[in-house]
C-alpha cells in the first residue's frame, strides 16, 4: 500500500554499535549522527540500529550503515 505524506514516524531506539558515534534524535524526529571526539575514531564500516514506529503501531528496523574514513578531506 502506497506510504501516507503524513504519516508519522516515531523513533523508540537509536544505538550505535561502538561508542566513537554518537547518535540522538532532534525535535522534529530527525536523526543526528556525530564523531565523538573525545573517544578514538577508527575507520570503517559501523551500524546504526533504529527502531521506528509509525502512527499505526507497525515497527521496523532500519539499519544505518556509516562509513568513515580518515586523511586528507
Amino acid at each position: 500500500s502506497p506510504v501516507n505524506e503524513n504519516d508519522k514516524i516515531k523513533i523508540l531506539e537509536l544505538k550505535s554499535e561502538v561508542d566513537f558515534i554518537k547518535v540522538e534524535t532532534n525535535e522534529n524526529d530527525g536523526i543526528s549522527i556525530k564523531l565523538d571526539k573525545e573517544k578514538e575514531v577508527k575507520s570503517g564500516y559501523y551500524t546504526i540500529n533504529a527502531k521506528l514506529e509509525n502512527s499505526k503501531g507497525r515497527k521496523n528496523l532500519v539499519l544505518i550503515t556509516v562509513n568513515i574514513t580518515q586523511g586528507p578531506l
